[in-house]
């Protein structure tokens, strides 16, 4: 088995190398930079078994934006990291729920780790279901939830050199089980 694990452009030790088709085969997981689209990520959800079932798909796409709510300097790339092995079972679990919670025909939360610049993807949240009303109200569901739920933090990078880690949360374990 090749072992690995890519932050930017370094190379780690001691992390499997995920697949596409691994990532994808989960609601929810995190993912090296530059392996999934939304187009992935939308041909999964149209394609799956209850696919017929939707009227309605909604997607969000988190991209870096320039302002920050921490420091007066423009940004100028963020960085990503966490807890991936948990991050990946909450996201998951969070997908599962909030199909659950909405009665949804699918819902997928996918988040990337590395480092990115302006306007480069990092997020992408789809939810599919018989009607346009649950589909929209359970996007705002996850993506409030991720945000508080899934151990990533972000290190913002500015123009003028300096950088700041601006996650707020202090990651808890969730109180759920899920497998």
């Amino acid at each position: 088995m090749f072992w690995a694990y890519y932050i930017g452009e370094k190379k780690m030790k001691n992390r499997k190398l995920k697949s596409k088709e691994k990532i994808l085969s989960r609601k929810g997981a995190t993912f090296p930079k530059g392996l999934l689209s939304l187009e992935d990520v939308m041909l999964v959800v149209k394609s799956g078994d209850s696919s017929a079932n939707a009227g309605a798909i909604f997607s969000f796409t988190g991209v870096v934006r320039s302002s920050s709510l921490e420091h007066h300097s423009r940004v100028k790339e963020i960085e990503i990291e966490g807890w991936e092995e948990e991050a990946d079972r909450i996201l998951d679990w969070l997908a599962q729920d909030v199909e659950k919670l909405f009665q949804l025909v699918d819902c997928r939360i996918y988040h990337a780790i590395g480092r990115f610049r302006l306007n480069e993807e990092m997020v992408y949240i789809v939810t599919a279901s018989a009607h346009r009303k649950e589909g929209y109200e359970a996007l705002m569901h996850a993506i409030n939830r991720y945000k508080e739920e899934v151990p990533l933090w972000k290190k913002e990078i500015y123009e003028d050199g300096t950088s700041k880690w601006v996650s707020k949360k202090k990651w808890k374990r969730p109180h759920f089980s899920y497998h």
